[in-house]
């Protein structure tokens, strides 16, 4: 009896034995299996995000390498006032990837960003656009950062692709007050700018009509710290920026915003020509984004030659 208990005791550690080393060594496999796999979605999802978004959105999710299009690589911490609430991102998407894939599915309406879903006419599978929301969310940082997960040599590579696709993009820009300024405007703004009266996705408002009669759709004759738009008072705005104003923002006409004041930055480098030059660039759209203005300069009167503006909308810009 008591020999009978000692085996089927053994028997039993024994057993406890095997069953914990095959519960440990199957959970290391699938930890392996698990990182393998994500790995395998990231590989894809760098593939086709290089391929489909890099040229805008930039290398690293920067934003702002052409067609206003926002940063992208740090969500969960700039997106603010949008995340939550009963009517923001997490309550309408669950999570902020689920509000990535949404958008790359169906675009933005009203800016740049198309539709990229193959069953809404474009070009990507459901799965090329869940591997390129994993991808993007591989750069986010914890709760809070204000980093994103880049290392500073993959930060390099970007720096310099935005510098050469802008370069390349404004290389054909004829060299005149309009034309200059708008290659300050593709390297500067356009990541959060329309040039109609539409919303961007940042959001930020439409810059179409700045100076035309009515003033822009959001605003108004107005610029958002309150002041006139007047060139003098634009200008200082634009070198300024948001913050210096935080305490004299006004709202937005009803359908537009919600806004933050200091999410626009200061470009305190930006001497009175390149001012002059972006304010030609500026002045010559209207709502609609068609340039039908007349270029103005900083004292507030019509350039000479028209500003050297080309015929025709000199930048596209989505208003549907």
């Amino acid at each position: 009896m008591t020999r009978n208990l000692t085996i089927a005791t053994v028997f039993l550690l024994a057993a406890t034995l095997l069953l914990g080393y095959i519960w440990v060594r199957e959970n290391t496999v699938l930890a392996q299996r698990e990182q393998r796999f994500n790995g395998a979605l990231l590989t894809r999802g760098a593939r086709d995000y290089e391929q489909y978004c890099a040229s805008c959105h930039g290398l690293t999710g920067e934003g702002g390498v052409a067609n206003g299009a926002p940063q992208i690589n740090n969500l969960p911490n700039t997106l603010g006032d949008r995340l939550n609430g009963a009517t923001g991102i997490v309550a309408k998407y669950g999570t902020v990837r689920n509000f990535v894939e949404a958008t790359i599915t169906s675009g933005v309406r009203g800016t740049a960003m198309p539709r990229w879903s193959a069953r809404l006419g474009g070009p990507l599978r459901d799965d090329q656009i869940a591997n390129i929301a994993a991808y993007v969310s591989s750069w986010w940082g914890p709760e809070g950062s204000t980093s994103p997960n880049i290392s500073a040599d993959a930060a390099a590579a970007a720096a310099a692709y935005k510098k050469a696709q802008q370069a390349a993009a404004s290389a054909g820009a004829p060299d005149t007050p309009v034309g200059r300024g708008n290659a300050i405007f593709q390297a500067n703004c356009s990541s959060c700018h329309n040039l109609n009266s539409k919303d961007s996705g940042v959001p930020a408002p439409g810059l179409g009509g700045l100076f035309g009669p009515d003033g822009t759709a959001a605003f108004g004759k107005k610029l958002p710290n309150g002041k006139d738009a007047t060139p003098e008072n634009w200008a200082e705005w634009v070198k300024k920026g948001g913050a210096a104003f935080a305490n004299s923002a006004i709202q937005p006409a009803s359908g537009f915003g919600p806004y933050v004041i200091a999410a626009m930055p200061g470009f305190p480098q930006f001497d009175d020509k390149q001012l002059g030059d972006l304010l030609a660039f500026l002045s010559t759209h209207d709502r609609d984004g068609n340039t039908s203005l007349p270029p103005i300069g900083l004292d507030g009167k019509p350039l000479p030659n028209n500003g050297g503006a080309a015929t025709g909308n000199a930048t596209p810009t989505p208003t549907k």
